[in-house]
């Protein structure tokens, strides 16, 4: 389970080290390759061109995970689009530097550096796993739902109140619950603790 702070937090981190290492890039290409070196910008002659020019990229992609990290719930696109980037760019500069004839051994830093960002960005990419309390089914009463945000609270028998979102709302269409409205669900473990989950009307 991910929760909101970790992931923004992760964004966060990325964003910093794409800003950091793009200015090393624009700065110090020659050191950067010293440390990093890309098989596929040969001659030298052209390598801190490439260099700067990828590094001008990294400067342009930091805003955009500074972005989501402030808005995770807005960001879906510029996530998918970031997902795509990076590991786009990351698969050609890999397999390039694999293809080259340079052992593997002095393109392993740069393998990481390029990998290791994509690889964080896909496992983000994936559905955050809920995790459903063992248990029968309960029932409980709509304490209030809000139609235009599509979420609210059930009160459960037991006596303490759970929220509901109203894609755990069993049914096609538009799906909404009314106040005082009996139903019964099963309990997960999701962001915000204990939640509702296939919720369906008694």
């Amino acid at each position: 389970m991910r929760s909101k702070q970790t992931i923004a937090l992760i964004y966060s981190i990325l964003g910093l080290s794409f800003a950091l290492n793009g200015l090393f890039m624009l700065a110090l290409p020659h050191l950067w390759l010293t440390f990093f070196p890309l098989a596929f910008a040969e001659p030298s002659a052209n390598a801190e061109f490439a260099v700067r020019l990828l590094g001008t990229v990294d400067i342009g992609l930091a805003p955009l995970f500074f972005w989501c990290a402030r808005n995770l719930k807005r960001c879906r696109t510029v996530r998918l689009t970031l997902t795509i980037i990076t590991t786009g760019s990351a698969a050609v500069a890999i397999i390039s530097m694999i293809a080259a004839s340079v052992p593997l051994l002095n393109l392993a830093p740069s393998i990481v550096l390029m990998a290791l960002p994509a690889l964080v960005l896909l496992a983000l990419s994936f559905p955050a796993r809920t995790i459903r309390v063992k248990g029968p089914r309960e029932q409980g009463e709509v304490k209030w739902f809000n139609a235009n945000k599509g979420f609210g609270f059930i009160t459960r028998d037991m006596g303490d109140d759970v929220f509901v979102h109203y894609r755990a709302i069993r049914g096609e269409g538009h799906r909404t619950l009314r106040e005082g409205q009996r139903v019964d669900f099963y309990l997960k473990r999701g962001d915000k603790g204990l939640q509702a989950d296939d919720v369906q009307m008694i």
